[in-house]
């Protein structure tokens, strides 16, 4: 629901929502014994379900003749979690657990200008574990829910032809679920809470528009991801947090080379786009170790689209892609482990490479 004025709004809401799912296995071939056991044979069986309800409220207050606006919000949602059978390992699961969040967020915006503004907010969140957390995990207690405290400001310019924002964030956590560079038994990545962490940096986005049908989008995010606290006693020292690259930039530039449409918009277009991104150094674990990390990578794809629109409706496009015509050679995934043997340090790291270049042509069409 929600009330209104000229100067202020209040909405408010609330909602419900129940999950079953049966996880379980059928034999559906065996080389031997196979006549004694039924395809119907479940020789894993498990309910997992999960509750979730929530309730909100919000509101805004304009002040300094509409220059201010002040905003907050408070959310209170409850989560029930069980799980009961067993796993395809044969080992026996079952989680019963039940958490409650109250998540509050502040903010304010000031209209600098007709095309200018600056915000800044503080807000209060909470995740509970998945699935896999609970049944992945390597301690006998239950995984703990993560908490955020996020602080942002930013500064925002939108004109005809140009628009910019600028958003500086730090965010601190208390028992973020972070990857730990293993995988289960079906290749799933397996998360560990991290008693204290943080993710601090400054995102910025870029959309140019002038009037000779071209466009540049293009953001870069500058950050710094730390575990500040393990909260198990391994040795570990203070690391960057796993798969969280301190740089990343996107880059899509297009042109509308052709545009003859005429007033009823039937006729035919023609676009050109190039994209390009880089991710940064990541590693692979949590102990910042260059051994067990993937190297920072570019990859640029170019598309080009021409389309046809015809009097009844219908269309007709044929696009053709070139991915990463550069023919960069990269890996943008992996998982690792490590051991000692022998006194020595043994690292065994697996990578997922990614395809070079390669293209492909598309035909869409209505009627």
């Amino acid at each position: 629901g929600s009330r209104a004025n000229e100067n202020s709004g209040i909405q408010f809401g609330l909602g419900a929502f129940q999950y079953a799912g049966e996880h379980f296995g059928n034999p559906i071939w065996m080389e031997a014994g196979g006549e004694a056991i039924s395809p119907q044979h479940r020789y894993y069986d498990n309910l997992g379900e999960k509750f979730d309800r929530y309730a909100f409220v919000s509101g805004d207050q304009r002040l300094a003749g509409g220059k201010v606006n002040v905003r907050g919000e408070i959310q209170v949602r409850q989560v029930d979690y069980t799980v009961e059978g067993t796993d395809n390992d044969l080992r026996t699961l079952q989680v019963d657990t039940s958490m409650t969040f109250i998540n509050p967020k502040f903010g304010l915006d000031y209209i600098v200008s007709p095309s200018s503004r600056v915000f800044a907010s503080v807000a209060r969140g909470s995740r509970e574990p998945v699935r896999n957390d609970f049944i992945d995990r390597v301690t006998v207690t239950y995984p703990k829910a993560e908490q955020l405290t996020d602080f942002e400001l930013g500064w925002e310019i939108s004109t005809p032809e140009w628009s910019m924002q600028a958003v500086g964030y730090y965010m601190q956590y208390e028992n973020q679920l972070v990857l730990t560079g293993a995988l289960n038994d079906v290749g799933s990545s397996i998360r560990q809470n991290v008693t204290s962490s943080y993710r601090a940096g400054l995102e910025w986005t870029n959309i140019w528009r002038p009037r000779n049908g071209f466009q540049w989008y293009s953001t870069v995010t500058a950050s710094q991801n730390r575990i500040t606290e393990f909260g198990f006693d391994l040795g570990m020292e203070p690391a960057d947090i796993s798969f969280s690259p301190n740089l990343t930039a996107s880059s899509v530039v297009t042109w509308e080379a052709l545009n003859r449409l005429n007033g009823e918009g039937v006729g035919s277009t023609c676009l050109i786009e190039w994209s390009a991104r880089h991710v940064g150094k990541q590693y692979l674990d949590n102990t910042s170790s260059d051994v067990r990390s993937l190297d920072a990578y570019n990859v640029h794809d170019a598309r080009v689209r021409w389309m046809w629109n015809r009097p009844n409706g219908s269309y007709i496009s044929v696009s053709g892609y070139l991915r990463n015509f550069l023919d960069s050679q990269y890996s943008a995934n992996g998982w690792t482990y490590f051991y000692e043997s022998g006194g020595e340090e043994i690292s065994e790291v697996y990578v997922y490479p990614q395809a070079g270049r390669h293209g492909l042509v598309a035909l869409e069409f209505s009627f």
